[in-house]
């Protein structure tokens, strides 16, 4: 029976810090809601005065960017294809050597017959790697001119909207 009464008050006192908290969590939502509204009404005031030029500008960098990767990209693919080819050919002539008792790949790789192709082989996935490194950086400047030309078109369109009024 003395244990009724003690468990009644706590319930009620955790019910009362449930809602507190739930209280503070309103006001922090609240408040960064108020905060991310200032953002947004204070950005237009930030902003430059916008002009034809940087909106032609923008859509220019953009299509140099999108030509840059589509370039990127078929070297990628020309490297490649050129990669397969004197890998093929490397370990074609490896099968070959290899078949004649004692011979390994070390020397194959310092044979006259296999030196040339181990070079064409480690040149051409040398060449790989520099054309996906030059791809890369072509899709990054590509997504920065994909954003520059976002916000050139959302700012020549609300420059529109106002002169039309």
């Amino acid at each position: 029976m003395f244990k009724i009464f003690l468990r009644v008050p706590a319930r009620r006192r955790r019910r009362k810090e449930i809602k507190m908290m739930n209280k503070k969590a309103i006001a922090a939502f609240a408040a960064g809601a108020t905060l991310l509204a200032g953002f947004a009404m204070a950005t237009p005031a930030f902003a430059g005065e916008y002009t034809d030029k940087v909106y032609a500008e923008a859509l220019t960098v953009k299509t140099g960017a999108e030509a840059k990767v589509a370039e990127a990209q078929a070297a990628v693919t020309t490297a490649e294809n050129t990669a397969t080819e004197a890998t093929k050919k490397y370990n074609d002539g490896l099968a070959t050597f290899l078949k004649t008792q004692g011979n390994t790949e070390g020397k194959y790789k310092q044979d006259n017959a296999g030196k040339p192709l181990f070079e064409a082989m480690t040149n051409a996935n040398a060449t790989l790697a520099s054309k996906k490194a030059e791809l890369r950086k072509a899709n990054v400047a590509l997504r920065r001119a994909e954003a520059d030309f976002s916000a050139a078109d959302l700012a020549k369109r609300l420059q529109d909207a106002k002169d039309a009024k």
